[in-house]
């Protein structure tokens, strides 16, 4: 019985294995960055490494489907985004994970200048979009401006996103399609064509303290193996409180 259990506990462990992910960051304005921080125009990922075998870049996918994954961050402060090249005065994005049909589209958080020193930031549908009928607003979180960490984060199995700032999380519903992240495709297209993005608005809203997490989904076999191994464990426990009764 205690070896039966056992099994079923390394299998449980074994079935989401937890990646310590080492990434590289790479930017169109000043070439490479480190993984501390991005400081001027925007950056994506040039690598992400899951483990001693696997190291994706230029352009390949971490799937949404077979991974979770969590990114954190900090942004140093907010300040508007300029009108030039911006839809509102008011906003900038701050992060995306780009669908692929064009520049920054997708999922990500955007930041809005409330009064005096508030800051929305909010986890919408598509960040290219920001401000218009097609950009879907999941949920804001006001916040004080100046050093704001945040974590946005993706549930393979729930297929929700969120975006958590400080102890506030906004959540989506379940979505029709896996949210993936993705690597550069070359030096001066990152942001667009597939890139997951960092944002800093030409230099402004600074972004560092980036760490990234990523947990394999376990496959759906693996789910059958131990609902099986469960029922056995069951059976066994139940026929032991028999026998000594």
């Amino acid at each position: 019985m205690k070896k039966l259990l056992t099994t079923a506990a390394l299998l449980t462990i074994g079935t989401a294995a937890s990646f310590a992910t080492e990434f590289t960051l790479i930017g169109n304005s000043d070439g490479n960055y480190t993984n501390v921080s991005v400081s001027d125009g925007r950056a994506a990922f040039e690598t992400i490494t899951l483990d001693e075998e696997t190291t994706l870049s230029n352009g390949a996918v971490l799937s949404g489907s077979d991974y979770s994954w969590s990114i954190s961050f900090t942004v140093d402060s907010f300040t508007s985004a300029s009108s030039s090249g911006d839809s509102a005065t008011s906003e900038a994005s701050i992060f995306s994970v780009s669908s692929g049909d064009g520049v920054g589209s997708g999922y990500g958080v955007i930041a809005y200048a409330g009064e005096s020193d508030t800051v929305y930031y909010s986890l919408t549908s598509d960040v290219h979009d920001k401000g218009s009928d097609s950009s879907e607003i999941i949920g804001s979180i006001e916040a004080t401006n100046g050093s704001t960490s945040m974590t946005i984060s993706w549930d393979a199995v729930a297929k929700t996103l969120s975006l958590s700032v400080g102890e506030t999380t906004v959540k989506s519903g379940s979505l029709d399609s896996a949210v993936s992240l993705t690597t550069y495709v070359t030096d001066a297209t990152i942001g667009q064509d597939g890139s997951s993005v960092f944002w800093t608005n030409g230099g402004k809203n600074p972004i560092s303290e980036i760490s990234l997490s990523v947990t394999a989904v376990p496959e759906p076999s693996m789910f059958g193996l131990l609902a099986g191994l469960g029922a056995i464990g069951l059976v066994a426990a139940r026929r032991r409180r028999n026998r000594k009764a």
